[in-house]
């Protein structure tokens, strides 16, 4: 953990951001950020909850070209198909 620690260090003094954690995690232990009626709405959830939350609370630039989402493993799968379905969201 104290490598990603640094790597946003180094990130946030070359250019500042706001960096927002979500978890995808359910009773089932995963969601695949996907639409679902057994699992729930993460893909909702994650491209409208989430995002206009941080658009309303703090001072961004609501746009795809100063928006940016990144996951692992299963969120890597996830926010690579959020990425692609929600290219005005996401650059």
């Amino acid at each position: 953990m104290e490598f990603i620690a640094d790597a946003v260090d180094s990130l946030m003094k070359e250019n500042p951001c706001i960096l927002v954690g979500v978890t995808i995690r359910n009773s089932l232990q995963g969601s695949f950020v996907v639409d679902n009626p057994v699992i729930g709405n993460w893909e909702t959830y994650v491209c409208e909850d989430v995002v206009n939350y941080v658009d309303s609370h703090f001072r961004t630039k609501a746009d795809s070209t100063h928006r940016a989402i990144c996951g692992h493993s299963m969120g890597g799968y996830g926010v690579l198909r959020l990425g692609f379905r929600h290219a005005d969201l996401f650059g």
